[in-house]
């Protein structure tokens, strides 16, 4: 599908083929569906927001807006985003007290002129279509692409979005995207894309030796729960963080 030259490319060539314009509507309302927290929705936005493909042209909007809930128990990871290109002297990022706060604080980041791309998290499957009409006039006020995540309940409700998609995780990695709706074409069609790297889930023995073989008194071999995890690839480490919530944190 050829784009009008403003669509933000979603870095996945499957995915742009079967959307109007060849990506995320700017300015416009795009609408993501989806139940599941961690199934790669947030790599999908992520990797077309940072994508070179997507370069800023001199005197076009640069910032980045995102807007989330206090209720929200995780915060997004400064050097996961670098990673995916995210310009990070670029990005804000709002906490609110509530719904109408959050689409508040959206609308103002979108009628601004300043930014390229609004994320808003709605946990709410019910919004007013009238707040969900303002957002869709604030960006195209200014000039913006307006990405709103709900959960998929909300697909019964009407909604001015002109792309709508609802997130299903499968197998291997797999997140089937399906488009509810689509500007000037029809909708129902599916999309398999793998919005991430799976390789830490499909690692091969490298160096550990065989625990089944080896004897527990000789001290020569490692228990095999320890061998699993130093069986990856040493150029592609791992690391585990654990974070507890402050919920008085704001």
């Amino acid at each position: 599908m050829a784009g009008g030259g403003d669509e933000i490319r979603t870095g996945f060539d499957s995915l742009d083929h079967e959307l109007a314009g060849g990506g995320w509507a700017r300015p416009g309302l795009t609408e993501i569906l989806c139940n599941h927290t961690g199934i790669g929705e947030l790599s999908l936005l992520m990797k077309g927001l940072g994508s070179p493909a997507n370069v800023v042209r001199p005197g076009e909007a640069m910032h980045l807006l995102w807007v989330m809930s206090h209720t929200q128990a995780w915060i997004p990871y400064a050097p996961a985003l670098s990673q995916c290109g995210i310009d990070l002297q670029y990005l804000t990022i709002v906490r609110t007290r509530g719904t109408d706060d959050a689409l508040w604080a959206a609308e103002q980041g979108l009628k601004s002129g300043a930014c390229r791309a609004v994320l808003l998290r709605l946990n709410e499957a019910r919004c007013n279509p009238l707040s969900l009409r303002r957002l869709l006039q604030a960006a195209i006020a200014g000039g913006s692409a307006a990405l709103l995540l709900r959960p998929l309940e909300a697909a019964a409700s009407p909604s001015p979005a002109g792309t709508r998609i609802a997130l299903h995780p499968e197998e291997n990695g797999v997140m089937r995207v399906e488009l509810l709706k689509r500007r000037g074409l029809p909708p129902g069609k599916s999309v398999p894309i793998v919005a991430r790297s799976m390789v830490c889930l499909k690692r091969k023995p490298a160096f550990v030796r065989d625990t089944a073989s080896a004897s527990p008194d000789t001290g020569t071999s490692a228990p095999r729960w320890l061998g699993n995890v130093l069986s990856g690839n040493a150029s592609t480490p791992v690391s585990i963080r654990t974070r507890l919530f402050d919920s008085d944190r704001r």
